[in-house]
């Protein structure tokens, strides 16, 4: 039976993964996408029999739900160490085992991270058509239009999560805390761009407001803890000093 060893050598714990369901073959394909230096996870025993037997806690997983779960756990921590393609057959090991359509979101969150956006929305229609309430899949739509910059469509999509959001769903709540980000985030880039449409002494007079919305949107998004949303800062900072520009570039002031 193939196994997958996963370990902290300083902490001197590890646990090895067994199921019957993952073979030689995924062993081999998991193998031939991660760096041979990588510490942590390894696919015959990272010790010799004098660890071995030094180690304080280590233990065999052979429950499938369980191993499914450490596979998720690998599979987010590759995705964070950029190893998109490692993380992704993790990912298929891991809904292997638990047949949880949740991974599913999982993968296509890995695809759109590594640039891999049409796959992404392929495997996000099937998820969408197979659970048309779920406000998870609405909400990752709304992210890669995002991605294209079509800021009306994005909203459109986060609207649609927020709809589907669940009162008594624990991570639904998180959720929605995340879609009232994004659609602030969303609704500044669409005001920013009505302001073509409005006479010189109106656009003068909007953005400033707009600007102080985008300030206060940095604020918020620095006292959060989520690192999902700090990507945002980049942008919106640049937002900021474009909005000085403009001003300058009219003859207003910043405070105008």
């Amino acid at each position: 039976m193939a196994s997958i060893f996963i370990y902290n050598r300083a902490r001197g714990n590890g646990v090895e993964l067994n199921s019957p369901h993952i073979a030689e073959e995924d062993i081999n394909g998991l193998r031939s996408v991660l760096p041979k230096n990588l510490e942590g996870i390894a696919f015959s025993s990272p010790f010799n029999h004098s660890e071995n037997q030094s180690m304080d806690h280590w233990r065999v997983e052979d429950r499938e739900p369980r191993v499914a779960e450490y596979l998720k756990s690998v599979g987010n921590r590759l995705e964070d160490l950029g190893q998109v393609p490692a993380a992704l057959r993790c990912y298929d090991l891991a809904r292997r085992l638990s047949g949880n359509d949740e991974i599913l979101m999982m993968k296509v969150r890995a695809l759109n991270r590594s640039g891999r956006a049409d796959q992404a929305a392929r495997l996000l229609h099937r998820i969408s058509e197979k659970h048309p309430d779920a406000p998870e899949p609405h909400f990752m739509y709304g992210k890669l239009s995002l991605n294209r910059s079509d800021y009306a469509q994005a909203a459109a999509h986060f609207a649609e999560a927020k709809q589907r959001l669940r009162e008594n769903n624990v991570e639904h709540k998180q959720l929605g805390k995340m879609l009232d980000i994004y659609q602030k985030f969303v609704s500044i880039y669409l005001d920013r761009d009505q302001l073509r449409n409005l006479p010189r002494e109106d656009c003068i007079a909007e953005i400033p407001r707009l600007s102080a919305r985008t300030q206060d949107l940095i604020d918020t998004i620095r006292h959060d803890g989520n690192p999902e949303i700090q990507g945002m800062l980049f942008f919106l900072e640049n937002q900021v000093a474009v909005f000085k520009k403009w001003l300058s570039e009219m003859g207003a002031t910043a405070s105008a």
